[in-house]
This record gives C-alpha cells, structure tokens and sequence, in this order.
C-alpha cells in the first residue's frame, strides 16, 4: 500500500449526493480527496454552504430520516433559507414537535410568507378560543384576537384570499363592524367565485350595516341635542 493510499485508509464518511454533487454529513479521518467535508449542526455552516446544507437535509427529509434531516435544515434555516424553514415546520409537525413547528412557522411569517402569516393567525386564534371555551371571559381574550387578527391581515394583503374570510370574521366577532365590512363583501365574492358561498357571512353583513347605521343615528342623535343650561328652564324666562 503506498503512503498515499495509506494516509486516507481511516477515513469513514456518511456521504449522500444529489443533481448538485457530493456532500457530506459526518466523518473522521484524513481526507485525500478533491471534495468538501461539511460537519453539520446549528451555526456551523459557512454562508456559501447553505444551499448544500438544504440539499442534503431534503435528501434525508423525502428518505424520512428525520434526526439526519435536521441539524443541516437547521443551519440553513437559521442562514435565511426560507425553503429550510417550511421544511423544518413540517418535519417537527411530523414529529410531534408543535413548539419548535411554531418558531419556524413565526420565523417564515416575519419575513412575510402568506402561507406562514395565515397559520399564526389560526394557532393564535384556536388559543384564544380554547382559552374562551374554557371559561375565560372574551375580553380576557381579546387580544390574541387581535394578535391573529394582524397575522390575518398581513396574508390577506399578500394575497392569500382564505385569510379575507378569516379577517371578516374576526372583525365581526370582535365588534368593528364599520372595518368588517368591506372584508365581508369580499369574503361573500371570493365564496361565489369558487361555489363555496357561505350564508353565515351574508347574515353578518347585513347585521354589520345595521349595526353602522344604529352608530351613525345615535353619534346623529347626539350631535343635535344640546342641553339648555338651567336657568332657561326658569318660570321667569
């Protein structure tokens, strides 16, 4: 055995390869070759190995091998690599991991990801619900509504039309009818484009309208009251 063989004789990698070429996820030993090692794990990856990190953690995500799958999703997540972050949302949902699901779902919802915007609205919003459901007061409540509210808003506003029902109803719900109902129309529209009509947001958008138009006579009705001072009310005047 030559001194060359010899010298790379220990080496033991787990390596995978995918169209992009060949990494690797562990090994020890001396390498003798042309290729990068790469040793994954959270912080570790270089800038311009992210999308080799997101290579191979997919490699071993579709083989369902998710502890391997994680460590390189991780470090490209955490480099900016929104692909990662979706991928991670699933595999811990996979997993049974529902707070590290929703790290990452709130991550991918702050860059501004309509998909992840309109999952915070729904995990924000069944807490809220659940808390109402068991006992809590809806006051008590309100502000996760609001909170949900916002995400709903956000995915709304890139486009993502399930979130303008949601908008709607969480407007009604919590009593600003005025702004409940443009998103109503809309939500009403939307349901008879795609033959999915929804008869509860119509009865909501006509109790919203009157609801505005109750508010409107009564701030009416008080603008044309003055109250005369005493002493006009006197028998001598």
């Amino acid at each position: 055995m030559s001194a060359r063989d010899d010298e790379g004789h220990e080496i033991h990698q787990d390596v995978a390869a995918d169209s992009g070429g060949i990494v690797f996820n562990q090994g020890s030993g001396v390498q003798n070759n042309q290729v990068t090692q790469h040793n994954y794990g959270p912080g570790a990856v270089a800038a311009n190995d992210v999308e080799s990190c997101f290579r191979y953690g997919k490699v071993k995500y579709d083989a369902r091998e998710w502890s391997e799958a994680e460590f390189p999703l991780v470090s490209a997540a955490e480099a900016g690599h929104e692909e990662s972050m979706r991928l991670l949302v699933m595999l811990y949902k996979l997993t049974q991991r529902e707070a590290k699901a929703r790290e990452w779902t709130r991550a991918l919802a702050n860059l501004g990801d309509p998909g992840a915007c309109e999952d915070m609205g729904i995990l924000i919003r069944r807490q809220a619900e659940f808390r109402e459901y068991a006992g809590a007061r809806k006051s008590d409540c309100r502000e996760e509504f609001e909170e949900a509210l916002d995400w709903f808003l956000k995915a709304a506003a890139a486009g993502n039309e399930r979130s303008v029902k949601a908008v709607a109803q969480l407007l009604y719900t919590l009593g600003r009818y005025d702004e409940a109902i443009p998103y109503l129309e809309q939500a009403i529209e939307i349901g008879q484009r795609d033959g999915n009509s929804d008869y509860s947001l119509e009865a909501n958008l006509k109790s919203a309208r009157r609801q505005v138009e109750r508010a409107v006579k009564r701030s009416q009705g008080r603008a044309g009251t003055q109250k005369r001072p005493w002493w006009r009310f006197s028998s001598s005047n």
